[in-house]
């Protein structure tokens, strides 16, 4: 027995958007509600962008009025049904070359009316670790409310880094993040 899953035969695409100059090295993905999804990405062109896809369905009409403020990059994409609608906060220059591992920390809702705030850690060709704060009001489309901050920025001995992921000991109180690539470093997080 499959589960609740439906396993289609074959695989669609449903929508095709251009974020990054070239290629998408890393990529994480946050639900925000039953039909949005915050999608963290990271490129070789040293950008780090934050993504709001919002489910729509164009041709029956049911498109939500929050999904109707969409910003340029939705012109390059193209559409089946049923659609995803994005908006999208892109932060060029975010290292100073290919962005390749990309970590969700932690989120932090500080209320049920406050702005959520999400923290990622990137690193990349340029053996820099970057903490980064992004803090999204849930009740207004688009990207127009999302604030992002460097929280830190340290040199890491690791060359070449191709990856990290989140180690939590409870027991211990240990909480951190593994980075890989000629070497491993654990970074302690707070």
């Amino acid at each position: 027995m499959r589960g609740k899953f439906c396993i289609s035969s074959t695989l669609t695409w449903t929508a095709r958007f251009k974020i990054h100059q070239n290629c998408i090295k890393c990529l994480s993905t946050v639900p925000l509600s039953d039909d949005e999804v915050l999608l963290a990405t990271a490129g070789d062109d040293g950008a780090v962008a934050f993504s709001r896809m919002t489910l729509a369905k164009i041709a029956g009409k049911q498109v939500s009025s929050r999904s109707l403020l969409v910003s340029s990059v939705d012109q390059q994409r193209t559409l089946r049904e049923p659609s995803v609608v994005t908006s999208t906060l892109l932060m060029p220059k975010a290292h100073a070359s290919a962005v390749t591992a990309l970590q969700l920390l932690d989120s932090k809702p500080e209320g049920p009316d406050s702005p959520k705030q999400y923290r990622f850690v990137t690193s990349g060709n340029d053996q820099r670790l970057k903490t980064w704060l992004l803090t999204i009001d849930i009740d207004k489309p688009g990207v127009e409310d999302f604030a992002v901050s460097k929280v830190q920025n340290q040199a890491t001995a690791v060359a070449d880094v191709s990856s990290m992921d989140l180690v939590i000991n409870e027991e211990a109180g240990m909480r951190g993040v593994v980075i890989a690539g000629i070497g491993l470093e654990v970074w302690p997080m707070e």
